[in-house]
């Protein structure tokens, strides 16, 4: 939490309290008044949140999953997970890839699972956007993901029949984009993609707007 608010919390709860609970709520904040209370500093804020947010999850996630292991292990009953989780991190030339793909390989690696990575290939990038999607393609194979280049004119309907076939149980994807992406994309790229993806976790990131 210091990391991420750079700020150190005066009074704390110790882990080991929170894995002996019986039962964990999460607590979480309305988007509308963080944006309210931090003014000109919002997307910055909705940033961290997001961070916390994850790390607050995972954490509640492993609680719960310690005890569903004693649960069964006090019963006699044998492990057997099921699925892996397959996450799927949708790049751009243009947008800040980094705290995606991160977080991305944070959650595969929390449920051992499998990080996969897509960009859907554009004609006619300038020199800076081909720099920014050469370095995000390196940064996905430096954090070990299983990189896809994807050839298609409709990137929606590319990535959603990539996700299919590969069985992938989340998508990451940012929300905002330029305005070249976004006529790529249609009018609501995201609408779209949450619409079509019925039965698969969409994770919206907040990118700020680059021109």
């Amino acid at each position: 939490m210091e990391r991420i608010t750079g700020k150190r919390a005066r009074e704390t709860v110790p882990e080991r309290f929170l894995r002996s609970a019986d039962e964990i709520v999460l607590v979480d904040a309305a988007v509308d008044d963080m944006m309210q209370r931090a003014g000109t500093r919002g997307p910055e804020v909705l940033r961290l949140l997001s961070e916390l947010r994850e790390q607050a999850l995972l954490l509640a996630a492993d609680v719960i999953d310690g005890q569903l292991e004693n649960y069964l292990q006090s019963n006699g009953v044998e492990l057997r997970w099921g699925s892996q989780e397959r996450i799927l991190v949708c790049v751009t030339p243009r947008s800040d890839a980094a705290a995606m793909l991160r977080s991305g390989r944070r959650n595969a690696d929390r449920f051992h699972g499998s990080l996969l990575v897509c960009y859907v290939r554009q004609a006619g990038l300038g020199a800076k956007d081909k720099a920014t999607m050469d370095a995000n393609l390196a940064l996905a194979q430096e954090l070990e993901a299983d990189v896809h280049v994807l050839d298609c004119s409709d990137p929606i309907a590319a990535i959603i029949r990539f996700a299919r076939e590969q069985r992938v149980t989340q998508i990451f994807v940012g929300h905002s984009a330029p305005d070249r992406w976004k006529e790529m994309w249609s009018r609501s790229p995201v609408d779209r993609l949450i619409k079509a993806a019925t039965d698969i976790d969409i994770r919206i990131f907040p990118h700020p707007q680059t021109s």
